[in-house]
């Protein structure tokens, strides 16, 4: 990594300590966030701090690769420039990620006006990986109405699976899609 990059990240974690939360920190370390470091800190925050950041690939990826941090991977995604992202780098993204949370950042921030999504879904949806399969669920969200049967059909399958890490957003999926095929069928 270049000399810039290490200054910049230094620099960056200043900034999550200056805004740091100790009680949401302790709070997700008592739900057994994966991290080891955990500043507390919220989106607003972060993207407060992303937007003092280069928006660079380079520097992007730098923030991904350290996975120790979670404000690092929640930031990423803020700061990588979209017209970069393919379907290589979102993959490799989503296996990075060791929270729900930061896949979560990730869709929203990256990947939800992304044509990227049908195939990210197509290369990930029969996965072993509980956080896989979640982010399929979050990716599906974004293609509502358009592939409402195949949601409807992953979403039940991620039900009978009646995993921990799956199964909220699963039923959450459903509701979406039961709201929408409710209302279309009102008009």
């Amino acid at each position: 990594m270049e000399e810039v990059n290490r200054m910049l990240l230094t620099e960056i974690k200043r900034r999550f300590f200056v805004f740091r939360n100790g009680l949401i920190a302790d709070t997700l370390r008592q739900q057994g966030s994966p991290y080891r470091y955990i500043f507390g800190l919220n989106l607003p925050q972060l993207s407060e701090i992303a937007k003092t950041i280069p928006h660079s690939a380079d520097m992007a990826m730098a923030l991904i690769d350290n996975d120790n941090t979670r404000e690092s991977q929640l930031i990423a995604p803020l700061v990588f420039p979209n017209i970069e992202m393919t379907e290589a780098i979102a993959i490799e993204w989503l296996r990075k990620a060791k929270s729900t949370e930061a896949i979560d950042v990730f869709c929203l921030k990256q990947l939800r006006e992304n044509s990227l999504s049908e195939n990210i879904i197509s290369e990930i949806q029969y996965s072993d990986s509980d956080l896989d399969r979640y982010a399929v669920l979050r990716l599906l969200f974004g293609l509502i109405p358009n592939k409402m049967d195949f949601a409807k059909r992953y979403a039940l399958s991620e039900l009978e699976r009646n995993n921990d890490v799956t199964r909220f957003t699963a039923m959450q999926l459903l509701n979406e899609i039961e709201f929408i095929d409710a209302d279309k069928t009102s008009q």
